[in-house]
């Protein structure tokens, strides 16, 4: 499991650098037209030089951005790419640089405000938030710049003088002395920052992960509705009373069909009928509060209120029959066996709440409600049903129920007698 969440927690932080590299792309972009029109504006200043090359460098500039931006959106970016973004990123300024020299003479270009832009690459590279990209961009841009002033001083024999003197038509070596250590530095405290950004991100998507899985798992013990309210301190969850419409659903003669088969087999079976109860009770706004065995306890209008609660549940054991034949389906094939459902339904008044220990507790339902449907469910066999339902039931989707047999009964528990409606059930074919 350890070894689970740490590939989730890599795998979130891979997308993390990817989402990283289209920010980055996307500020690129931006920054291309911002700097032509600076550009532009700077070419009018009387005594503010500009050259073709830094159209070139912006050129080359947004075409590898749109490079990029083409490989992101076919999902053809690797996790490497960004290595080779940052070192075209600070190529273009030294070639921009590079360019200058030829119109201005290298002691200006290796002294020309385009320096900055070394600085302004390596901080954005932060946005990977991956603590060696900083680093390499620093190390490029210090590396290239130092090379750059050393094609000025012995390849093309510009003047030294120390930089006390301030000669504008000399170099000194004050300037790889500084500059280089300079951008050293200032990859050193980016690439520090996105560590920490990193650790932040890496510990918060741990924190994700793990509640998604506390929800994922407490969501397999109580309904998602129940969970959601159990974690929002809900004061109703502490007692309240509430009208609702309970379903019983239970498989019929399955004690006898549990013990001809081995019990891998008794728990798959199971399994795949709840599952199907689950989809559809779920559909209809039902809650699943309780497994009885081969049993379910259902509640409509609760935890969450609804004014529909009965028809809700009505309409769920119709559909909840209808999908029975495609469970058998697999059943039949996978185990020989087919299984038969009983269900009953009943409405009234009931308690509902958290109950228990403080070691553990339990939202439930109380109340002659839950012992009605429990009682009549039982009358399913004896009459040849798969669903039995109280009179309120009947009166609130009588239209459902048009082929609803009707009988007065005697309930164990009960000292009077109810009326019971009840739809009989279709033979089907043993396999």
């Amino acid at each position: 499991m350890i070894d689970d969440r740490r590939r989730i927690i890599q795998g979130l932080l891979t997308r993390e650098e990817i989402e990283g590299e289209r920010r980055l792309n996307r500020y690129s972009l931006w920054l291309t037209p911002a700097l032509l029109t600076l550009l532009l504006i700077n070419g009018l200043i009387p005594g503010v030089e500009w050259t073709f090359a830094n159209i070139y460098g912006l050129a080359l500039f947004f075409f590898y951005s749109h490079f990029v931006r083409w490989r992101l959106s076919r999902n053809r970016y690797s996790p490497w790419e960004k290595y080779l973004t940052m070192a075209v990123y600070i190529t273009i300024v030294t070639l921009v640089v590079a360019g200058y020299a030829g119109k201005s003479g290298w002691v200006h270009a290796v002294r020309t405000v385009s320096i900055q832009f070394y600085f302004l690459i390596i901080v954005l590279s932060g946005i990977y938030q991956n603590d060696q990209v900083p680093f390499f961009t620093g190390m490029i841009a210090a590396i290239q710049y130092t090379a750059l002033f050393l094609v000025a001083r012995y390849l093309q024999g510009a003047p030294m003088a120390p930089m006390e003197t301030f000669r504008t038509e000399a170099i000194s070596w004050d300037l790889p002395a500084v500059t280089a250590p300079l951008m050293l530095l200032t990859a050193v405290i980016v690439s520090m920052q996105s560590r920490r950004m990193k650790t932040l991100l890496s510990k918060s998507q741990r924190l994700t992960v793990d509640y998604d899985r506390a929800l994922t798992t407490f969501g397999q013990y109580v309904s998602d509705p129940i969970r959601d309210r159990i974690l929002a301190g809900d004061g109703d969850m502490d007692g309240q009373e509430r009208d609702l419409t309970v379903m019983f659903a239970d498989i019929r003669v399955f004690t006898n069909l549990s013990e001809s088969l081995p019990a891998r087999d008794v728990v798959k079976i199971l399994n795949l009928f709840f599952e199907s109860l689950s989809r559809v009770v779920r559909e209809h706004g039902g809650v699943i509060n309780k497994y009885i065995g081969d049993g379910v306890l259902v509640l409509f209008g609760a935890p969450v209120k609804r004014t529909d609660h009965i028809r809700a549940a009505f309409q769920a054991a119709l559909e909840l029959k209808q999908s029975l034949v495609g469970v058998n389906t697999i059943i039949g094939e996978s185990f020989g066996i087919q299984i038969r459902i009983g269900l009953s339904i009943h409405t009234g008044s009931a308690i509902l709440g958290n109950v228990g220990s403080l070691e553990r507790r339990e939202y439930t339902v109380i109340g002659p409600v839950v012992n009605i449907a429990s009682r009549i469910e039982g009358l399913n066999k004896r009459m040849g049903a798969w669903l039995m339902f109280t009179e309120p039931v009947y009166t609130a989707a009588q239209e459902l129920a048009s082929e609803a047999l009707r009988e007065d009964c005697s309930v164990r528990g009960l000292k009077e007698v109810i009326t019971v409606h009840y739809l009989q059930e279709d033979p089907i074919e043993e396999i």
